[in-house]
This record gives C-alpha cells, structure tokens and sequence, in this order.
C-alpha cells in the first residue's frame, strides 16, 4: 500500500513511511520463514529429519557464532 496522496485525517507522512518500512520489514520476514519452510521439506524428502536436524543445527550455530556483530572494542571479527 502506497503513502495516499491526499492523508487520511489525523495521520501524519512520518507515520506512513513507518508504516511503509514496517510493512516492507513484515514481508521479507514472512518471505523468509516461507523459503526456509520450503528448505527443510526439501531437505527431509531428500536426506531424511535426522540428518535435516544435524544440518539445521549445525548451520544456526554456524550463524548465531559466526555471524553476529562484534562487541564495540574488539579489534578481531567474530569470523576470524
């Protein structure tokens, strides 16, 4: 939904470019659980829920650790 030309009465531009982003940050987040969802059935119908669970594990690890932001101060990254 676009910001409307003429704003609806007691809203205000700010609060519809709020509303833009968040709405824009509520999809992505829908469209990535959809894609993750479509991930692990691939994953199950081709290696099995043991090994999809070891896999799946195993890359949230990988990104909980690997990939978070670094503390201020720290002078080497968390992917060193």
């Amino acid at each position: 939904m676009e910001t409307p030309k003429i704003l609806p009465h007691g809203t205000t531009k700010e609060q519809w470019d709020k509303y833009q982003l968040d709405l824009k940050n509520h999809n992505a987040w829908c469209d990535s659980r959809e894609s993750f969802a479509r991930d692990v059935i691939w994953m199950v119908q081709n290696h099995g829920a043991e090994k999809t669970k070891e896999m799946i594990k195993s890359q949230i690890y990988d990104i909980r650790f690997l990939d978070a932001p670094n503390a201020p101060g720290y002078y080497r990254a968390n992917n060193d």
